[in-house]
């Protein structure tokens, strides 16, 4: 992406990367808000942009464009890449959507018997990420240092300086379905919890290539020795479904 105030830049991109930039990350037009906790914006997780749209022709994630847009003024890179791409996608891709909202499966997490096995945060356990000054890239210092980063590796998995809401965020990116916070705990935590990775057809030794279910499975493992517990459930959500699209004319 290349952007300046006047215009904006996308090269080898399919539409439904720009529809879930338009529809979704940016709709709004306006910057996403700064979380307190990371000092990260507070972005739609991974699964909320790619699970919203349905109905989606098999074209729209195969075909790729570039796109150079020039905006008749000023204006914030938000506000091209969300109202203004809109705009662009409804006349050039002929685009008609509407939302829905439809029942889908969900884990509910909940404090366990027992209650929870973590301790709110230590002043100096993490750094907050500020947003103007980011890291430099061949900084020694580890990303897991950051306030709301997550550390997982095969036999751990380790967060400093978040909320429940901040590790919901990462189990939906992370599972098979999004997380919904049922706890009740409002502060914000060190979480660390020894949580190997297991090939259940050869749990004695370490899986060289694993899968996304012994991912999962050690997430689950996570959770449970942090005293919290996933819970299938149902829950609504809003979903744009695509009642009709076409393939642009030439420029």
């Amino acid at each position: 992406m290349r952007s300046d105030p006047g215009m904006i830049g996308l090269d080898c991109q399919n539409v439904e990367f720009l529809i879930q930039r338009a529809y979704i990350l940016n709709a709004s037009g306006k910057p996403a808000p700064i979380s307190p906790t990371t000092g990260l914006p507070d972005r739609p997780s991974g699964r909320d942009l790619r699970e919203p749209i349905k109905g989606s022709p098999p074209w729209l994630s195969t075909d790729r464009y570039d796109i150079e847009a020039k905006a008749p003024a000023p204006q914030a890179r938000e506000m091209m890449m969300g109202p203004m791409m809109q705009v662009l996608l409804e006349d050039r891709f002929q685009l008609k959507m509407h939302r829905e909202l439809r029942d889908v499966p969900v884990y509910e997490l909940t404090v366990a018997k027992g209650g929870p096995k973590f301790s709110m945060a230590q002043k100096g356990s993490c750094v907050p990420f500020d947003i103007d000054d980011p890291p430099d890239p061949q900084s020694a210092r580890p990303l897991s240092m950051f306030c709301g980063a997550v550390r997982m590796t095969d036999s751990e998995m380790q967060m400093s300086g978040v909320t429940m809401a901040d590790l919901c965020k990462q189990l939906s990116a992370d599972l098979d379905r999004d997380v919904i916070d049922k706890t009740g705990l409002t502060g914000v935590y060190d979480l660390r919890a020894k949580a190997p990775l297991v090939d259940p057809a050869n749990p004695d030794v370490a899986p060289q290539n694993p899968t996304p279910e012994m991912w999962a499975a050690q997430r689950a493992d996570a959770i449970e020795k942090l005293g919290l517990k996933l819970e299938p459930a149902k829950a609504s959500r809003y979903f744009l479904v695509i009642d009709h699209v076409e393939r642009p004319s030439g420029n």
